[in-house]
């Protein structure tokens, strides 16, 4: 758990800082539902009891309500799973499994309490001396305790019933500050070694200090790592294997072969201001810190962490749970205030970080060693105060679900709570000698609620669809939850859960599944891993696969049973169970019946051969091959939210444009890319063996104050060669103003370029498209207007050039009035929808629906009648393009949105809105993002951050919970005839399916929807006669309180000539570009049929992907 260090809580800075035994009624249903067994009649009684004084409290301890873990295993191998419960204060206990729910105390027989206590934390269940008997060891570690009491603890099983505390003789003695261990083969030497996640001891550390403390961190807070040497005893290798430089506050410390190289990788979930830290085994050599390499963020405060394949495709993802509430009055009496933007830009551009978000972050593998968040699109971002996560198949679907523990004893993020403290130390500092120790008894506490919450339960639908089943499962009791494990305590196969909890018993639920069938594997492993730990497991039914590395430490602070469950479904039989070992062999079994525990033995591996050989791609990179210099687009530091706070992304990063054509009449094409505001354009030359020359262009170096966000060649005097149009962009001057005016550069047919001529225009535009509107042989233009700087969402105009003789005259309001004040267009398509010969438009943009625009009788006229959509369509577009994708021969419609993996959604039903007008008459332009929350209209935005835009907020509204309670009319009145209110209804990438003048509309597949799409190229790229669909994008422009839109790395879809595509993985297509990307357009390479596809990437290098 991470706590936010207010101005408060100032003090902590001061000090440096009943329920039946029968089944449910549901019992039975196949879907699944889960029954509370009574602790009395079950006989597990433990109850981790808190007990705070004047000197052991919140204040002197942060980490005091983080709970404790449990432990699930066989330790007298009866075949029935015992558990042991973790105490933070009180002794921990052991409980004998003796079938049918009962369950016998034997934790003064086994000596588990005859040590002094200490602070408890994790606990893990290991055979660490390869005596077929599992052994316990137990983390601990508060700030106030001695190194004797801080030392982590090991039982040995003596296989009687006892335990001998041994940590010491075998050299894990550990006296950091611990939180978590996991043991695991990290040479695959065939035993088991050692990781241990320690802390700082003090919270309150500050951005700075943990930069610095990553060089060289305090020997006591750094992850220790212990080799196992075989003979029962470890050697601390901390240094040597590369953790020196760990300073994090690891609450969560998983194992897994993240990058499938056949080593096991190390994943932190730290809390506070370090970003997860994501360790990759380097062949059991060393470890690397790497997550800057893995994924784009985090959570900032990270806290249990479960890897699991949750979508089926046989790799392994990684969800890591955070604090975020999703009801909308806690989220708003607890959001944190809002970082200043300056100080995230100079944080998050240092490099020295990972950037961090206060949600769940659901890190989908994607077969190559990277990340990408999909939280929103699952669903389950915001689960509240979330401790242990637990993705595993309840309902024996086939499908992993995901559980989640929740709660916390004092909501130390209550901003009212926080400002009551707050007040109190004020006045104790005016009433005493401020240089005075400030005492631990100011009562300070009893300001802070008690946040008990349900434990969240979610059932896997597929395809990444999640469904909240708290009510119909059967968990819907509050409580304050932190460890957690799986298990199937009676043998029935399904899973059980068992929860520790804070101040109350633990919980047992017992599934009450039926109606689908299970597999339950065991493995024997190799030499001293007598468990299998690391295994790689393979189902395979029914032509579905299912995958599984083998762990046992997931979720917060506990571990589950030793034993791998698959749920099948309906299935009788298992077709094939192939394990793959650490060392390479491999064990496989056939025809294996269904519903039983099946052991699956190292000594009946055989070695397999792993062929040497690296997969051809469709796609390969060719930016270092191809370029005399790459061109890095380097955008100026700039600060959108200044005067309008409340911007929902910055409007100022729309670059760079780019563009291709044959500038110097040698039949190949060169393109031209813009540059950022003082950063000049350039435009490179094509040799004909494929390879690109910079040319000097002085020209550009002179325009170079501008942003280049839009480009196209065109014959602009009509003298057969290219000339260059660029549209100036961005927001960093007040409207009207000459630094928005456009660009013209006439080619003198050997690529040297002069300027040219055009009408001031002075908005910020987007895009330009070149078409001959009046049929006089010349190139008219379309510039699209993108916003008016300080004045969004207040619709822009956008214009029509007409082209006589190379004199460009703006006829906007002669020929087109509907583009005045038209709205923040992004793209236009050149099209003629009505097959009159005469070219039409249609054009996109944020806020808008698709809009068509009709020449009629030599005039553009909006036409919203004649062509139809079959749903409502108002988005944030980024991109449009056309392509006949159904082969029926008329063109159909591709168009890219915001996607719906992004903190906003919207639908017909709950449209996603924004209000602006200046509502306190103080002459800027107030923007209030809105969503409907039941019968009302509620802020996106928080109080803290609203009462920057609107200061009078603070006094309407004296506190938090106010706010909270508020809609929009409450908060800037009902006048809504002076406000512009505009409403988006969809924000999927789709395919609009013309038929006659009406389109369908078809979502392109999940991963096309991860991210905002920018770039959109249809084309035969396999040359199987059949056009394939290439799409990229991302959006790194949102406002500090919103994860920036960094999910995408591209995606390569088949088509099959029907209208259908499918997604390609990136290890067959090669595309992998998780940069913020601006375009892609395709680029004809050499004089044959190669095709090259350019990347134009924002705040970043040009890329070149070739073909094959």
């Amino acid at each position: 758990m991470k706590k936010l260090l207010f101005n408060g809580i100032l003090i902590i800075c001061f000090f440096s800082f009943f329920i039946s035994c029968k089944k449910n009624q549901s019992a039975g249903n196949s879907d699944g539902s889960f029954e509370f067994i009574n602790p009395e009649e079950c006989g597990i009684t433990f109850l981790n009891k808190l007990t705070e004084d004047q000197n052991f409290n919140f204040l002197t301890f942060h980490y005091i309500y983080n709970g404790g873990g449990v432990a699930a295993g066989d330790i007298n191998n009866d075949g029935l799973t015992d558990l042991y419960f973790v105490g933070n204060m009180v002794d921990d206990k052991l409980y004998l499994n003796k079938g049918n729910f009962q369950f016998e105390d034997i934790s003064d027989k086994a000596g588990i309490n005859k040590v002094p206590h200490g602070w408890r934390t994790g606990v893990v269940m290991v055979d660490i001396n390869a005596d077929n008997y599992l052994d316990v060891y137990i983390c601990r570690g508060a700030s106030l305790e001695t190194t004797d009491l801080r030392a982590n603890l090991l039982f040995v099983n003596q296989k009687d019933g006892t335990f001998k505390e041994q940590a010491k003789e075998y050299g894990i003695a550990d006296t950091s500050y611990s939180l978590m261990a996991n043991f695991f083969d990290m040479d695959n030497d065939h035993d088991l070694d050692l990781i241990v996640s320690n802390r700082p001891d003090a919270f309150g550390i500050k951005v700075e200090q943990v930069v610095e403390g990553r060089k060289v961190a305090p020997y006591v807070a750094r992850s220790k790592m212990f080799r196992n040497n075989g003979n029962n005893t470890f050697t601390d290798v901390t240094n040597e294997m590369g953790f020196g430089q760990s300073f994090g506050y690891g609450l969560a410390v998983t194992v897994a072969d993240l990058n499938n190289d056949g080593y096991q990788d190390i994943y932190f979930a730290n809390d506070f201001n370090e970003h997860d830290y994501c360790y990759l085994n380097q062949q059991g050599k060393f470890f690397k810190e790497s997550i800057k390499e893995v994924t784009h963020h985090t959570p900032f405060y990270s806290m249990g962490t479960d890897i699991i394949d949750l979508n089926g495709d046989c790799l392994e993802d990684i969800m890591t749970v955070e604090m975020l509430p999703e009801d909308y009055w806690r989220n708003k009496v607890s959001m944190a205030p809002m970082v200043r933007g300056e100080i995230f830009d100079l944080f998050f551009t240092s490099g020295n970080t990972n950037l961090q978000y206060m949600q769940n972050v659901v890190n989908l593998n994607r077969g190559n060693g990277w990340f990408s968040d999909v939280a929103d699109i699952t669903g389950m971002k915001s689960t509240d105060w979330s401790w242990a996560v637990l993705a595993s198949d309840y309902d024996n679907d086939g499908l992993r679900d995901v559980f989640i523990t929740n709660g916390y004893k004092r909501d130390v993020f209550d901003n009212d709570a926080i400002k009551k403290a707050d007040l109190q130390f004020k006045d104790y500092i005016k009433s005493k000698d401020a240089s005075k120790p400030v005492p631990a008894d100011l009562n300070l506490l009893k300001y802070y609620p008690t946040v008990k919450l349900v434990n969240y339960i979610y059932k896997n639908e597929g395809n990444l669809k999640f469904t909240n089943k708290i009510q119909s499962w059967g968990l819907n009791k509050e409580s304050l939850s932190q460890g957690a494990i799986t298990a199937d305590l009676d043998n029935d196969g399904d899973l059980d859960l068992v929860v520790n909890n804070l101040d109350e018993p633990p919980f047992i639920q017992r599934n009450n599944l039926e109606g689908n069938n299970s597999l339950r594997v065991k493995l024997k492993g190799p030499g001293q891993n007598v468990f299998g730990l690391g295994a790689k497991v393979t189902v395979k039914s029914n032509d579905k696969e299912q995958f599984e590395q083998f762990k046992v430490v997931r979720g917060y602070a506990s571990s589950v049973e030793p034993i791998l469950h698959f749920g099948i479904g309906k299935s009788k039989k298992v077709d094939k169970i192939v394990v793959n070992w650490n060392d390479g062999k491999e064990t496989i079994l056939t025809q294996v019946d269904a519903d039983k525990v099946v052991e699956v033995k190292y000594d009946d591996a055989v070695q397999i051969s792993t062929p040497n050989t690296i997969a051809k791609t469709l796609f390969q990179d060719a930016t270092l091959t191809s370029f005399d210099k790459v061109f890095k687009h380097t955008e100026n530091l700039y600060n959108d939210f200044q005067i309008q706070v409340l911007l929902p992304h910055r409007l100022s990063r729309n670059g760079p444009a780019i563009c291709t054509g044959d500038v110097n009449g040698d039949g190949l094409e060169d393109f031209f890319v813009g540059g950022a505001r003082n950063q000049a354009g350039a435009i490179y030359i094509q040799s004909a063996n494929e390879k690109f020359s910079v040319t000097q262009n002085t020209i550009f170096d002179a325009d170079k104050i501008h942003e280049d966000v839009g480009a196209i060649f065109f014959d602009a005097d009509n003298d057969k060669d290219l000339d260059l149009y660029v549209v100036s962009g961005g927001t960093e001057e007040p409207a009207n103003y000459s630094y928005y005016n456009n660009r013209l550069y006439i080619n003198d047919g050997s690529g040297k370029f002069a300027k040219g001529n055009l009408p001031p225009i002075g908005i910020s535009g987007m895009c330009v498209k070149a078409f001959d509107y009046d049929a006089d042989g010349d190139s008219d233009i379309f510039v699209g207007g993108r916003v008016i700087p300080n004045y969004y969402p207040f619709p822009s105009n956008s214009f029509i050039l007409r082209n006589d003789n190379g004199k460009f005259t703006d006829v906007s309001a002669e020929i087109a009035p509907a583009l005045n004040k038209l709205g923040l267009v992004t793209d236009a398509l050149i099209t003629d929808l009505n097959a009159d010969k005469k070219p039409d438009i249609v054009i996109v943009g944020e806020w808008m629906p698709i809009t068509f625009l009709v020449q009629k009788d030599g005039k553009y006229i909006k036409d919203s009648t004649s062509y139809k959509i079959d749903v409502p369509h108002t988005g944030w577009w980024n991109r449009i393009s056309e392509a006949d994708v159904n082969g029926d021969g008329v063109n159909d419609l591709i168009v890219g949105n915001l996607g719906l993996n992004y903190k906003y959604h919207a639908t017909v039903e709950k449209p996603f809105e924004v209000f602006a007008n200046d509502f306190d008459g103080n002459s800027t332009y107030d923007v209030f993002l809105a969503k409907h929350l039941k019968d009302k209209m509620v802020p996106i935005r928080g109080r803290q951050c609203s009462s920057e835009q609107l200061p009078g907020l603070i006094e309407k509204f004296p506190t938090f919970r106010d706010f909270a309670e508020s809609d929009i009319t409450s908060i800037l009145g009902d006048n809504k005839e002076k406000m512009v209110n505009l409403k988006a209804n969809n924000f999927a990438t789709v395919l609009l399916i013309r038929s006659g003048n009406n389109y369908s509309v078809k979502e392109l597949p999940i991963e096309v929807q991860f991210a905002p799409v920018k770039g959109i190229i249809y084309k035969d790229f396999d040359k199987d006669g059949k056009s394939d669909l290439l799409v990229a994008g991302n959006w790194f422009a949102s406002e500090y309180e919103t994860p920036i839109a960094d999910n995408s790395i591209g995606v390569f879809m088949k088509g099959n000539g029907k209208g259908e595509f499918k997604s390609i993985p990136v290890k067959e297509s090669g595309i992998f570009l998780p940069q913020d990307v601006r375009d892609i357009i395709p680029i004809k390479l050499g004089s044959s049929d190669k095709v090259g596809v350019l990347v134009a990437i924002n705040d970043g290098q040009l890329k070149l992907l070739k073909a094959n």
